[in-house]
């Protein structure tokens, strides 16, 4: 009897702390940023990203940051757009880039390309 008490007095605690948490269902397609909306409702609501999470997200932007400049060195390629005669070498360099990440050298030639008027 003392041990059903003491159940009943747990699942009353528990039950009350689940009232206090909100619960929301997000519903979408896949990429429309479910994912997102979450990451900075945490960055909001607290106190940011650890370390850890932090350097998690490195490759991520490292990746965005070569998609994007390769998107648009290809679509000027393809719109006829010329860029500086010192930078088409940097952006066959650009282009041809098998790594994931970025390095130093490699940050300098995007500046560079991000520059060319």
């Amino acid at each position: 009897r003392a041990s059903c008490r003491q159940v009943d007095r747990v699942l009353k605690q528990a039950i009350e702390q689940d009232r206090l948490v909100k619960k929301l269902l997000v519903l979408g397609a896949g990429e429309s940023g479910k994912s997102t909306v979450f990451k900075q409702m945490k960055v909001i609501g607290s106190k940011g990203y650890t370390k850890e999470e932090l350097e998690s997200f490195r490759w991520i932007v490292h990746r965005n940051v070569l998609d994007g400049i390769r998107t648009l060195l290809q679509a000027s390629q393809d719109l006829g757009v010329e860029l500086l005669e010192e930078n088409e070498e940097r952006a066959d360099r650009v282009l041809l880039w098998e790594g994931e990440n970025l390095n130093p050298q490699l940050g300098n030639e995007i500046k560079q390309l991000w520059n060319d008027p």
